[in-house]
């Protein structure tokens, strides 16, 4: 066996060995360095990775100018992005390319097209309440105004046309004068892979590698067989999802729309090499059916609704109180006004409001007619398999956690406060697809910019200590013994039971305070006793959700705290013990550290570096101009 120093030579990594690239890129072809290293231990594993032993360590290395982590609609697009930078860059994804996370459920985009840039930077400052870092808000919103999210989705394969009932073709309906449906994310995965994009599917990175405080990459274990891989990079991209699984299982179905995979990973990694978190009380909501039992707050699966059909919307008196309000609506507001009824004592038998599309007089009422199909096409199913008819009773929803809101910080280029990584979306105060879209588009751009630069490191031999140590932390949690073991699922019900019952769109001093308790205990008491029931490499799903719980455990504290930091109400946060917005002491960010292990908030300025504060406060606390 060779020696580390000449297992990975220290020419293998060369700024202009990873600059060059010019043939690949011609062909828009995407592909990883073959390092030199020891006879290969698994004669399977992939193409351009060479697999060594360290120390008993069996890894894969691979070398990249950009590392993206996530293949869901922000990677791909940051991936297209790199074919046209002409740069060499590798996407990393837990699942499948276009199968995990939110992109998983195969659902839907809505295309918003930006009209006027500054209007769009205003109405982003009015819709999130004023917590809006500005400079990263405009850089996504000049990007989408000038190059338009539409042509970007044609150009990967989506069509905006449909067939009706008679087989001709007709435009899809659109949200309002400037949207388009109909983006879905096997079209970007389908673009991706006619041009050989180097994908590495079914891995899961666990954590970053940060050399002399500046991210070179990350490594993790291949989901499928265990092996370690480490990705060397002159810059890094995350595009993963949040952390909306904190507030998943509870009972015999979930209590998010959310996927399994979004456990708050790179969040709670940055967090612990030293960057900041911010906006992570802040949640993004949906109203959603809570039955049948089985198939709760399944959003392609049962009934909700959405602002773009708030007149369905009535309180438990009958009263559609939001037929008298401007169209359209952003969501913060929409689900800040279901949630003041509910406070007020005007809500439905479980905590939610109700929606009513019941027949008038024999005739299927107006709001039916223009309900929103994902939405429409279970109708029948729930009357013929459930009993439920819609267009005769009532329907209660409930206010449901979608997505959260908190990342990192991160500056006009979209890097955080660790040197090299790069955040793709890290200012979505409300759904918003050009978000995504551009987000990664300038983050690519910005993060180009820096690996072509002399700014961005080599990595150095600190790669093969972090991986040793890393590849200690993973097997001692898939290896540990106990004497009374809990599984790495019961821990992940009772983090999921605490934020259910703390943390959800009503808040209060006193519940979330016994959330905090019981997230420390948990980190105190069951963590040292998470044990698996096999200790096997092979696609052992309770290795993976132990590693997960740390992150989710992290996310899920960092949110507490940020939320009792809060001490307000603001757009769709609300506290009913501070019932009033505090522009006074909270127009800013709650920024969350962790020390030492130890978890901590401070309070810090958004950027104003397009509207002064007395502009946002305008702009905030004035009903948005109507249409007519």
């Amino acid at each position: 066996m060779q020696s580390e120093k000449t297992n990975i030579p220290r020419n293998a990594f060369n700024r202009r060995d990873l600059l060059k690239g010019s043939a690949l890129i011609a062909t828009g072809i995407f592909a990883a360095s073959a390092l030199p290293g020891c006879v290969p231990k698994n004669p399977g594993s992939e193409a351009g990775s060479a697999v060594a032993d360290l120390e008993g360590v069996n890894y894969e290395t691979y070398d990249t100018d950009v590392l993206i982590i996530g293949g869901g609609l922000c990677g791909m697009n940051a991936a297209q992005e790199a074919i046209e930078k002409g740069i060499n860059a590798i996407v990393v994804e837990k699942s499948t390319m276009g199968h995990g996370g939110a992109a998983g459920m195969n659902w839907y985009a809505v295309i918003s097209e930006v009209q006027d840039p500054a209007t769009s930077v205003k109405y982003d400052i009015f819709a999130g309440a004023g917590l809006v870092n500005q400079n990263v808000a405009k850089a996504v919103d000049d990007c989408a105004g000038k190059e338009g999210g539409v042509p970007r989705c044609v150009n990967q394969g989506t069509t905006f046309l449909e067939r009706n009932a008679d087989g001709a073709l007709v435009k899809k309906p659109v949200a309002n004068d400037f949207s388009a449906k109909g983006v879905y994310t096997r079209h970007g995965a389908d673009w991706l892979a006619a041009r050989g994009v180097n994908v590495v599917n079914n891995t899961m990175i666990t954590n970053l590698l940060v050399q002399d405080g500046k991210c070179v990459g990350a490594m993790g274990i291949d989901l499928l067989n265990g092996v370690m891989r480490v990705f060397r990079s002159k810059a890094t991209i995350s595009t993963a999802g949040g952390g909306a699984w904190m507030n998943g299982w509870v009972t015999v179905s979930a209590c998010t729309i959310n996927s399994p995979d979004n456990t708050g990973d790179l969040d709670a990694m940055a967090l612990r090499h030293g960057a900041r978190l911010h906006n992570m009380e802040l949640n993004i909501y949906d109203l959603i059916m809570i039955y049948p039992t089985g198939i709760a707050y399944s959003y392609n699966g049962a009934l909700g609704n959405d602002p773009l059909y708030k007149d369905s919307v009535c309180d438990a008196d009958g009263n559609f109180w939001m037929r008298e309000m401007e169209s359209p609506i952003p969501r913060n507001t929409y689900i800040a006004e279901v949630a003041k009824k509910v406070r007020d004592g005007k809500g439905s038998e479980h905590g939610g409001v109700y929606v009513d599309l019941r027949d008038k007089d024999g005739v299927p009422s107006e709001e039916i007619k223009k309900f929103g199909k994902y939405y429409a096409r279970n109708i029948d199913p729930l009357r013929e398999k459930f009993g439920f008819d819609i267009r005769k009773d009532l329907i209660e929803v409930i206010v449901e956690q979608a997505d959260t809101v908190g990342h990192p910080v991160a500056d006009g280029s979209f890097m955080t406060d660790i040197p090299g990584l790069f955040w793709a979306n890290p200012s979505k105060l409300y759904r918003q697809t050009n978000n995504s879209l551009f987000g990664s588009v300038m983050a690519m751009r910005n993060a180009v910019d820096y690996a072509r630069s002399d700014s961005a490191p080599i990595p150095g031999d600190e790669v093969w200590t972090a991986l040793k140590d890393e590849y200690d932390r993973l097997q001692s949690l898939r290896t540990a013994k106990v004497d009374d073991p809990l599984y790495p699922h019961q821990i992940r019900h009772a983090i999921q039971a605490a934020v259910n019952k703390g943390l959800g769109v009503m808040k209060n001093e006193t519940d979330m305070q016994v959330c905090l308790d019981e997230l420390r205990r948990i980190r105190e008491e069951d963590m040292p006793r998470m044990a698996l029931r096999s200790d096997t490499m092979v696609y052992n799903t309770e290795w993976k959700q132990a590693i997960e719980n740390v992150n989710l455990l992290d996310f899920a504290e960092a949110t507490t705290v940020a939320a009792m930091a809060r001490k307000e109400s603001r757009g769709v946060f609300i506290r009913d013990d501070y019932p009033e917005k505090d522009d006074e002491n909270f127009l800013c960010a709650i920024g969350v550290t962790m020390k030492d292990g130890q978890i901590s908030t401070e309070k810090f300025d958004f950027d104003f570096s397009v509207f002064d504060r007395d502009k946002v406060l305008d702009i905030i606390n004035n009903p948005w101009p109507s249409k007519k």
